[in-house]
This record gives C-alpha cells, sequence and structure tokens, in this order.
C-alpha cells in the first residue's frame, strides 16, 4: 500500500484499553449507535477507521493523544441483535492534524502518515534479539500462570510477534 493511498481525512474510535499496531489485529464488539454508524460509514468507503486512546481525566474524553493508527476492516459480522464483530488489521500510525467538523454522530479526524512512514515497509530492525525477547516473555508469562505452545512461538514472525 501507497502512503499517497491512504484517507487524509477518517473516522475515529477513540477507545481506552484497546491498542493497534501496524502489522497487528484487534478484534471489536461494536455496539454503541454512533459507533455502528462509524462501521457503517467505513463500509461504504474504504473500510478504514482510526484506533486512538482516549487521555485520562479527560471530560468527557474529548482530548485524545496526538497519535492513533489506521486500521482497516478486514474481517465484519453481523448479529442478531444488532452488534458487529468486526477486526481490524493495522496499517500505519498517524497524527492528528485537526478535527475535521461534521454532521456525523462519530469523530473524523485530518490525520497525516507521513512522520510513520516506515510503517508501511519494514520489519523488525536487525538490532531485535528475539531469544532476549522471548525469554522476557517467558518471565510474564510463568508469573501470570498462562501456558503457551513454545514450538509454535518460536517458529513466529518477529513483526507479528511483538504486535501479538
Amino acid at each position: 500500500m501507497n502512503i499517497n493511498e491512504l484517507p487524509e481525512i477518517i473516522p475515529i474510535f477513540p477507545l481506552s484499553g484497546a491498542l493497534l499496531l501496524p502489522k497487528g489485529n484487534l478484534p471489536l464488539n461494536i455496539f454503541e449507535p454512533r459507533y455502528i454508524d462509524m462501521i457503517n460509514f467505513a463500509m461504504k468507503n474504504e473500510k478504514m477507521i482510526g484506533m486512538i486512546q482516549e487521555k485520562k481525566n479527560s471530560p468527557k474524553t474529548k482530548d485524545l493523544y496526538l497519535t492513533g493508527c489506521l486500521g482497516r476492516i478486514n474481517q465484519y459480522n453481523e448479529t442478531n441483535d444488532g452488534r458487529y464483530l468486526i477486526n481490524l488489521s493495522g496499517i500505519i500510525r498517524f497524527h492528528i492534524v485537526k478535527e475535521e467538523k461534521t454532521f456525523e454522530k462519530f469523530r473524523k479526524m485530518k490525520v497525516s502518515y507521513l512522520k510513520f512512514k516506515h510503517d508501511l515497509t519494514s520489519n523488525i530492525d536487525n538490532s531485535f534479539d528475539k531469544k532476549i525477547f522471548l525469554n522476557e516473555v517467558r518471565s510474564y508469562l510463568e508469573k501470570n500462570n498462562i501456558e503457551v505452545d513454545w514450538n509454535i512461538i518460536q517458529k513466529i514472525n518477529e513483526t507479528i510477534l511483538i504486535t501479538t
């Protein structure tokens, strides 16, 4: 994907505790009417939305961090009770330029991807030591009594491993 093909104005989904990274995946359960409208908008357009964190202690969560990640809806399922179950695939980080005025129930932002253009092409650099990383992961999982199949984890691509 070319940076010039990305939308300049995107719908924003502010969600505390949910982090989307480039090349990562984020499953979401959409049930609020304004975000149902946002997904409908995205599905009719580029199938892309921006995930971003809300600042804590912000009145009515109007304040957002300036950096988020553009995600493309790559799975979509509508439930019998009107919810959407979607999966976002992380494409590239963005920096908010300004909020756009809209008549939609959801927020839209003008964004810039230039600072993060390497997200589209790069993988982990040569300084990444998978063995050290996996030792840290193993320590964390053991402390939290989480069991995994280490044979599978050791075969996973480094970029996918880190974003997961």
